[in-house]
């Protein structure tokens, strides 16, 4: 009787360390699954804009972005929907509303394809979403990075896909990420 008694208790810790191996599995399987689609797909705080540029896949791409909000900034405005994996879509727009030197001093830091763009001119644009932050397109003047990526673009898709843009009176500066496919 010692040993089917016994037989029985082994029988019951093997039931049980399967169910509880189990239960550790699906926990485990729907944390990773959690992490996975946790981090929202867009961030529209401007307190969010650290979290925004550490998830852009892409980080060469957007190291014109400041990095972080310049404490003169009157106003901030953030819409960002990063690249989390390789050939993933991006846009990342930040507003800032601060002083004509701030703005001076970022234009004067870049390269930029179009250099000798006056600002304040009037531009053909092909796309830029800049409503998302309250601000018209054809407010701007647009200075697009000089990098391959927007090197090789057609000119009938100005602004191309990186690069920052200014108002006439130099009150706003947009940074902006662009990557469609």
């Amino acid at each position: 009787m010692n040993i089917k008694y016994f037989i029985k208790q082994i029988k019951k810790i093997i039931v049980i360390s399967l169910s509880v191996l189990t239960i550790i599995l699906v926990l485990f399987s729907s944390y990773i699954i959690y992490l996975f689609f946790e981090s929202p797909d867009v961030y529209k705080n401007s307190r969010d804009y650290n979290k925004c540029i550490k998830s852009e896949y892409y980080q060469e791409s957007i190291k014109h972005f400041p990095k972080a909000i310049p404490n003169n900034a009157y106003e901030a405005k953030l819409y960002c929907s990063p690249s989390r994996f390789e050939n993933d879509r991006a846009l990342i727009l930040l507003k800032l509303k601060v002083d004509k030197d701030y703005i001076k001093n970022e234009l004067i830091n870049h390269k930029f394809l179009n250099t000798e763009t006056q600002v304040g001119t009037v531009q053909r644009i092909y796309h830029m979403p800049s409503e998302t932050v309250d601000i018209k397109r054809d407010k701007l003047t647009y200075y697009v990075l000089n990098e391959e990526y927007n090197y090789n673009e057609e000119e009938e898709y100005f602004p191309y896909f990186t690069g920052i843009g200014t108002d006439k009176n130099y009150e706003y500066i947009l940074y902006y990420y662009i990557r469609p496919d």
